[in-house]
């Protein structure tokens, strides 16, 4: 299965804000946030991803505060295969 993985950036420096998000993306179908600095990434898989409803989210949080995100895709891999060698 691929995913999506969009990895945000805030320039805020309230932690309140990335939580708000996180909790907004949930709501959506993403399943999976990882902590980076300065922001963090989240991981929806590929078919439950509706870019109508994500730009509704982002819009609106873009007047509440400032981020910046980008959207990878992450093909399917096998991990097992990958650990085992």
């Amino acid at each position: 299965m691929n995913y999506k993985e969009v990895i945000f950036s805030l320039v805020s420096a309230e932690d309140y804000h990335r939580d708000l998000l996180i909790n907004s993306l949930s709501l959506i179908g993403f399943d999976t946030f990882e902590e980076i600095d300065h922001g963090f990434k989240a991981y929806i898989p590929e078919i439950d991803f509706k870019q109508d409803d994500f730009n509704s989210l982002i819009s609106s949080y873009k007047l509440l505060f400032t981020f910046s995100y980008k959207i990878n895709l992450i093909p399917h891999k096998n991990w097992n295969e990958v650990w085992e060698s």
